[in-house]
């Protein structure tokens, strides 16, 4: 640690840049040097210049791990370990040191500390990594990245040759790849999408044909896998462009807002195979769009195009299909800024308007309602609010 803090030294005077993935920040604590929520990558090396020019001023030292999402911070002699949430861009500086003259000469160990603790909170973690990263999982047929910055990720079906067909292998991924983001602290938000040509063409006829009853009875075809959608417990948008028929459309359904491409159609023509809808596709789209909509297209097998689909209350809005991503990810970085507790509760009570009684609905709601008067988070936008300022929120 003492080595890693005399390396600092000289990257914190060149402007913070990162040491593999560690990133090291020298801040100046004194106030007029290190203002808080001000400590971004161009002030480090700025405020740690201006500090030694200043023999006798307060220096902070942290270390702060962007790459791995933790921020993890020590005194020079690792005393006072500390983790903290980087997505929530809190930055720890610990151990300020007075500085005796221009160099520190850290073989000899550190001066008494002068000062306590500051805490800057930042808009952004300092000099932190590209904000998209691609995710270090590998999936055959999906695409993901995380925004770590914004606090959100990307899930992109990817099997063009087959208009994303959801075959068995995808479907495995995909919930293996929800739980890994729902795991994640630093996503708070998901978008699911496939292709400009196509969301999904639904399941995959090649795959499934020749299956009998006992067969999908005994290995519980869709609700293994399929249904994870479903049970995601952050918000979770769909950003459709193309086709999204059959079980693509119904993958659609199970997410918890939908955006829809200007070249977006949906439908569900199960019943020209020979069967019907099975993921949800009779029941959802009846709570979307109502029965006699419902019926008409489970019974004919017909496409709407994204125009009637906003009519009928199942997409949220239509936008260009050249603008869809975009769209997306100003959607979910809006969602990823709100406090999580108030997020998932407020998706959990919607979810709840569709299984309950009004009267028991709204009884829940109001249960939770209470409950987020228990977090930190209620507190800060609250006085936030009155206080006519942005509000930090910490999510506890």
């Amino acid at each position: 640690l003492r080595d890693l803090h005399q390396r600092a030294l000289g990257l914190a005077e060149g402007g913070g840049e990162r040491l593999g993935n560690t990133l090291v920040a020298l801040v100046a604590a004194k106030q007029g040097l290190g203002r808080e929520g001000e400590t971004g990558a161009g002030e480090v090396g700025a405020n740690f210049r201006r500090a030694r020019e200043a023999p006798g001023e307060a220096v902070a030292f942290g270390i702060v791990d962007a790459g791995g999402g933790v921020a993890h911070a020590a005194d020079i002699e690792g005393r006072c370990p500390l983790g903290q949430d980087a997505r929530s861009h809190r930055v720890t500086l610990l151990a300020p040191w007075r500085i005796a003259r221009p160099s520190l000469n850290l073989s000899r160990g550190p001066p008494a500390p002068i000062a306590a603790v500051r805490t800057f909170r930042t808009s952004r973690v300092a000099a932190a990594p590209p904000r998209t990263q691609k995710a270090t999982m590998s999936y055959k047929t999906l695409i993901t990245e995380i925004d770590a910055e914004d606090g959100y990720a990307v899930i992109q079906m990817n099997r063009p040759e087959s208009l994303n067909a959801l075959s068995e292998e995808m479907m495995t991924e995909l919930s293996a790849a929800l739980d890994r983001f729902e795991a994640d602290d630093k996503v708070h938000c998901i978008i699911l999408t496939g292709s400009k040509k196509a969301f999904s063409g639904g399941a995959d006829v090649k795959e499934i044909q020749a299956k009998t009853f006992p067969q999908s009875y005994y290995e519980d075809f869709i609700t293994r896998n399929w249904e994870r959608a479903a049970r995601t417990r952050k918000p979770l948008i769909a950003a459709v462009a193309g086709y999204a028929i059959g079980g693509g459309c119904e993958l659609a359904m199970m997410c918890d807002i939908i955006l829809a491409g200007d070249n977006a159609r949906f439908g569900q023509p199960e019943i020209r195979l020979g069967v019907m809808p099975g993921a949800g596709g009779t029941q959802r789209l009846a709570r979307a769009m109502g029965k006699s909509k419902a019926m008409e297209l489970c019974l004919t097998g017909r496409m709407m195009e994204a125009a009637e689909a906003e009519r009928c209350g199942l997409v949220s809005r239509i936008v260009p299909a050249d603008d869809l991503m975009d769209a997306a990810r100003d959607l979910a970085r809006t969602i990823a800024g709100m406090p999580r507790a108030a997020a998932m509760m407020t998706k959990e009570a919607i979810n709840a308007a569709f299984e309950t009684p009004l009267a028991q609905g709204i009884q829940f709601e109001r249960r939770l309602f209470h409950s987020l008067f228990a977090t930190d988070d209620q507190k800060e936008g609250m006085k936030a609010y009155l206080e006519k300022r942005t509000a930090h929120f910490k999510d506890r």
